[in-house]
């Protein structure tokens, strides 16, 4: 649980200085999208989606590999064959995934409430 805990929490920390930098670059980007007519729900909502999709697949291609290379790690150090991976640290960090996902799309709201000929110019 605290392994879990300490890994999400991580991932959060690492996924907020992402967003912190990618805030930059796609000023530009989201706002002359924005001066196109797409509201800015439909804006957000697509970054939100995107960070969703890509967190999702990145947290389960882990956890997979971590679930496959489980016993050979374990076979290395002398530990016995198999390891159980509790649900609840597995939900913990999904958890953490979905939140930071959400956390690294929140720049894209202040990108979104600023006027457009101010980032354009």
């Amino acid at each position: 649980l605290l392994l879990a805990t300490l890994t999400g929490s991580t991932l959060t920390l690492v996924f907020g200085a992402i967003a912190f930098f990618m805030y930059r670059e796609n000023r530009y980007v989201f706002s002359l999208i924005k001066s196109f007519g797409l509201s800015k729900k439909w804006i957000f909502g697509t970054v939100v989606l995107e960070n969703l999709f890509v967190s999702l697949i990145g947290a389960a291609t882990g956890i997979f590999a971590a679930i496959l290379s489980a016993p050979q790690l374990l076979a290395v150090f002398d530990l016995g064959n198999s390891i159980i991976f509790p649900q609840t640290d597995i939900q913990i960090l999904l958890l953490f995934v979905l939140s930071a996902a959400i956390l690294a799309s929140l720049p894209t709201l202040k990108t979104l409430n600023q006027p457009i000929g101010e980032i354009l110019s």
